[in-house]
């Protein structure tokens, strides 16, 4: 099983680069033909500047370091990198048993514009200054299923041009959001925003190509701005 993690990931050798120091040992049964169950490992590594091209679309990680501990069901990680001029706190679970769900992963870190550009998410005339985050991502290496991420926009500012609307920094606003991912490929996003002066909560629902099916809010409130909600679907014809 440790050995085909890279395969199940889509990474590939060459993308990392660095040093590590690992001491592994494993334990075959003395038979001429030994079924993968009954191989045992353990062992550790650690490794500093560590880094990982294009885990993410162009984002790499630079400036990896920390441990990595493994048992004959499974791997935890521990670890801090740099994404961009992100910095990241980075813990991975990974069980070798199973047949879903087998990975978890825990980011933390504090964002701003240029990572969401990494990410391919234009954020910069909505968001401006840095956002504390935490993220909690399930599946399986090259196929999430879930994603939720909690995130802190007190000390950044908040726009909606269109709206003529500001919320400015030092203001309190909390975000949450998730996508779960469905067998067919579609998923489900689900945003949540409040603060002093917004009220954002709804979801949307996307194709496996990206195209939008659905998308409904329960609130869409920006104090002396806007306040209304609204409810949209695509119809046979493919209008909204």
């Amino acid at each position: 099983e440790p050995l085909s993690l890279l395969k199940e990931s889509g990474l590939k050798p060459a993308q990392f680069s660095g040093r590590a120091v690992a001491e592994i040992e494993i334990q075959r049964p003395n038979l001429r033909i030994a079924p993968p169950t009954s191989y045992r490992y353990s062992g550790r590594a650690t490794f500093a500047s560590l880094g990982v091209e294009n885990v993410f679309n162009d984002l790499s990680l630079e400036r990896g370091a920390g441990a990595l501990t493994l048992s004959t069901d499974g791997l935890s990680l521990s670890a801090r990198a740099v994404a961009g001029d992100t910095p990241l706190e980075i813990n991975w679970a990974q069980n070798f048993r199973g047949l879903r769900n087998k990975s978890k992963i825990l980011l933390k870190g504090v964002a701003d514009s240029a990572t969401g550009d990494l990410f391919g998410v234009a954020s910069r005339r909505f968001v401006q200054g840095p956002v504390a985050f935490s993220a909690t991502i399930l599946g399986d290496l090259g196929k999430f299923s879930r994603v939720d991420i909690a995130a802190d926009f007190s000390k950044a500012a908040l726009a909606a041009d269109f709206f003529g609307w500001m919320n400015p920094r030092e203001t309190k606003a909390d975000g949450e959001f998730s996508i779960v991912w469905r067998e067919d490929g579609s998923r489900d996003i689900d945003v949540s925003m409040l603060g002093a002066g917004l009220d954002l909560r709804g979801r949307v629902t996307l194709a496996k190509s990206g195209l939008l099916l659905a998308a409904a809010a329960d609130s869409v409130k920006l104090v002396d701005a806007v306040d209304m909600s609204f409810d949209a679907k695509r119809t046979a014809d493919g209008g909204l």
